[in-house]
């Protein structure tokens, strides 16, 4: 039996499915599932149950899961007492409108778990900026790309990027306002409507400071279009869902599917519409160094939390 058969398995059992785990894993889908079959016959009994709609575990599979991570976590720890020195130091930075994401409560649960660990998360409106590939102090970086744009990727070399998901921009709106009865927005409609934005991404648009976040490249263009009279500025993005929340001539920008995360969106006081404008789709993608991922075990159980937490709100909305 392969180790890594046990975190295949283990990965399966999380993530529901094949595909889904294949993704994560980075190896190919035929590939995981001979290793599922192998591991099935190395134990002399099944751990899932095939189904239309993914993977469930079976009895045997669920009294084995505990004990197969338990074995993981053993394995990166005897890992870990030969390299010595493990990371102190990690930096979460997230799109400001992302504030409230997932992230908060992935943190809080390692905090938790790894006390002696400074875990640093802010938010900011051009989080590649702090993208690093320093080993020591390795930075994870959770943010909403054009998908037409060259991916952050490539710079530095060495970045991993997963998509967590695909979408796009559109607007949140007041249920009472008169862009709620439409079902897609042009920047036209949003003439004599107010635009209520985080100041970082108000900043962001006045300096013009270059920005591979999906936002930026068509905020501009709808900030000529409306005029910046009819652009307010507020601190923080609990301020934009309030303030859209009390006003009908109010809108904010939001990223779908992650707007979904609004209480209003979920009692119907918030209506989201989308933006029929090309350059408003967007991929919610994580960033991370390739090399602290291989040698750190806390980064890389931070990656495989954002994705499971990530598959879990996707599959929450089904």
């Amino acid at each position: 039996m392969k180790l890594n058969s046990i975190e295949y398995f283990i990965a399966v059992a999380e993530c529901g499915s094949i595909s889904s785990a294949a993704k994560k894993l980075y190896i190919a889908q035929p590939s995981l599932t001979k290793a599922i079959h192998c591991l099935e016959e190395d134990i002399g009994t099944p751990l899932f149950e095939r189904t239309r709609t993914g993977m469930i575990l079976t009895e045997a599979g669920e009294k084995i899961l505990p004990e197969a991570r338990q074995i993981i976590q053993y394995y990166h720890g005897w890992k870990e007492a030969s390299k010595g020195r493990e990371v102190q130091n990690i930096c979460i930075c997230s799109h400001v409108s992302l504030a409230g994401f997932l992230l908060p409560d992935i943190i809080l649960r390692f905090r938790k778990k790894y006390p002696n660990v400074d875990i640093t998360y802010f938010t900011d409106a051009s989080p590649e900026r702090f993208l690093t590939n320093d080993i020591h102090r390795p930075s994870l970086i959770f943010s909403i790309c054009n998908p037409h744009m060259e991916q952050i990727s490539s710079q530095p070399q060495g970045t991993c990027c997963q998509i967590l998901a695909h979408g796009g921009y559109g607007c949140l709106v007041n249920r009472e306002s008169p862009l709620a009865a439409k079902t897609a927005l042009s920047f036209q409609d949003l003439k004599g409507y107010f635009l209520v934005l985080p100041n970082s991404i108000l900043n962001g648009l006045q300096k013009a400071e270059p920005s591979q976040t999906a936002i930026m490249n068509f905020l501009p263009r709808l900030a000529h279009t409306i005029s910046h009279k009819y652009i307010i500025e507020v601190d923080t993005v609990g301020n934009v869902i309030e303030s859209v929340g009390r006003h009908p001539d109010v809108y904010a920008l939001s990223f779908s599917p992650a707007h979904h995360r609004y209480e209003g969106v979920r009692t119907g006081s918030l209506s989201y519409i989308p933006l029929c404008a090309n350059e408003a789709d967007g991929d919610l993608c994580l960033f991370y160094s390739s090399e602290a991922y291989q040698q750190s075990p806390i980064i890389k159980e931070l990656v495989r939390a954002i994705n499971t937490d990530a598959d879990k709100f996707l599959r929450s909305l089904l």
